[in-house]
């Protein structure tokens, strides 16, 4: 594993590196040394500084550049903004654009299996998942999200997950949590493995998206259609002064299905993150059920009118 650089972000740093050389060094009596080394450098600078950061060292790297060249925050190269978003990347674990890529295709292939019929069409679909999970595997690790996303491979292929004739009857199933609970003929040690390693998926935001409903990050429409699967009641309620309030149930204690009050306590967590009173994600939620779940909106007739129409 090589968590102080993904590719991405070495090949930016050592092509600005070098442009920062070639400029400091060129030849006054090359007459056009200077517009090329200028040139190359104003290019390396717009990949340099536009590359997310997934590591704290991209992170520091990027601000001792920015100090190295003169340049203040927010009038240089580096921007408040981007320190925030880079500071978002890495709180929330994410995953490298080439496990990002291989993941997907894994979950393609994932769903494909799963909706096979024929048996011919079951065994293609599951040669198939078995290339694709080891072309994930051997994608070499770069930041803590990729190797959150092997863990997590690595257990649901192992234990299985809960899309199973009961869920399925139900009307609860889960093509992307993990069967934890049932310890029948397992040895201590694998018990153990198994609950403490979801335990630490389940900890990060990354983690959650993924049981949640296989995604590396929040989707407010795969989040609503997974609180409509599990029964989590939540909706937009207006207030009698016309604003609109997100909601659902304080306590999901009730259930007697660990695994859905598990589903729904992580629902919840998803929604929170990253703990901050950010409500961007809960802002999502809304214009989603707006737009495709206007049945969860409950209108207050103390309202103002106006105020209603507005909302």
């Amino acid at each position: 594993m090589r968590f102080h650089y993904t590719l991405a972000f070495s090949e930016a740093k050592s092509e600005y590196e070098a442009a920062m050389r070639e400029y400091a060094t060129f030849d006054e009596n090359d007459d056009g040394a200077e517009d090329r080394a200028g040139k190359r450098l104003d290019a390396a600078d717009a990949v340099f500084w536009s590359t997310p950061a997934y590591t704290p060292m991209e992170l520091i790297t990027k601000m001792v550049a920015n100090d190295s060249r003169g340049a203040g925050l927010d009038n240089g190269f580096l921007t408040t903004d981007q320190i925030c978003a880079d500071l978002h990347r890495m709180q929330r674990c994410a995953s490298s654009q080439p496990i990002q890529e291989r993941f997907d295709a894994w979950r393609a292939g994932e769903v494909r299996l799963e909706a096979a019929q024929e048996q011919e069409d079951i065994d293609a679909a599951c040669n198939a998942s078995v290339e694709l999970y080891q072309a994930l595997a051997e994608t070499p690790c770069t930041t803590p999200g990729d190797f959150i996303i092997k863990q997590y491979i690595r257990l649901r292929s192992t234990n299985g997950h809960w899309c199973v004739t009961s869920t399925k009857k139900a009307g609860t199933a889960n093509l992307w949590d993990i069967q934890v609970d049932d310890h029948e003929h397992e040895a201590t040690l694998e018990t153990i493995d198994k609950q403490t390693t979801y335990r630490d998926i389940a900890d990060t935001d990354i983690g959650r998206n993924l049981l949640a409903y296989g995604r590396t990050d929040f989707d407010p429409e795969a989040w609503m259609e997974t609180a409509d699967r599990i029964g989590f009641k939540v909706g937009l309620h207006q207030q009698q002064d016309g604003s609109w309030g997100f909601g659902w149930p304080c306590t999901s204690d009730g259930d007697p299905d660990p695994r859905l009050r598990r589903e729904r306590d992580r629902l919840m967590e998803i929604v929170n993150f990253p703990f901050d009173g950010d409500k961007s994600r809960i802002r999502a939620l809304a214009d989603v059920i707006r737009l495709r779940w206007p049945q969860l909106m409950y209108s207050n007739p103390l309202a103002p009118a106006e105020e209603m129409e507005a909302a």
